[in-house]
């Protein structure tokens, strides 16, 4: 059974059809005010603000959505799990792990913290980078060591 939608309507015109959950945001954020109007069951519309008083409040209509979601997130959990497994890192992440990875070229003590970073990597599921992020430690390192002890002859 799917979540009842209102519909929202503003100056005449539908501009939104939302579930709980949905108006509950949508109020909190600013995309819709109390003066947006409300088509009730009975076909009246009324404005958010004599609809959200007669109905309880936005504490009512957060409970509403609250229960939609756990609903929708039961049949969501193993879609989740899936997600995590493919989803793309965030800048800052890639950043952070490349980052560390090329400081492995100075010294090869760097190395162990890319190792600890990438393991934190794999376990919150960012395996491509992780991976990456190792070889490119591993093969800068290596050649650190070969440029520092030509270099300084040891």
């Amino acid at each position: 059974m799917s979540e009842e939608k209102f519909k929202i309507f503003w100056k005449g015109k539908i501009c939104a059809e939302l579930d709980a959950s949905e108006l509950s945001e949508a109020l909190k954020f600013g995309k819709i005010g109390l003066f947006h109007q409300i088509e009730c069951r009975d076909g009246t519309r009324k404005t958010l603000k004599e609809f959200l008083n007669q109905t309880g409040g936005t504490e009512a209509l957060e409970a509403r959505g609250r229960k939609a979601l756990a609903k929708k997130s039961e049949g969501s959990a193993s879609k989740q799990e899936d997600s995590k497994k493919n989803k793309a890192p965030s800048n800052m992440e890639s950043l952070t792990a490349y980052t560390v990875s090329g400081l492995c070229f100075l010294s090869p003590y760097v190395l162990t913290a890319t190792f600890a970073l990438d393991l934190y990597l794999i376990k919150d599921g960012y395996a491509k980078l992780a991976l990456s992020s190792t070889l490119l430690g591993i093969i800068l390192s290596l050649l650190g060591t070969l440029f520092f002890g030509t270099l300084f002859g040891y």
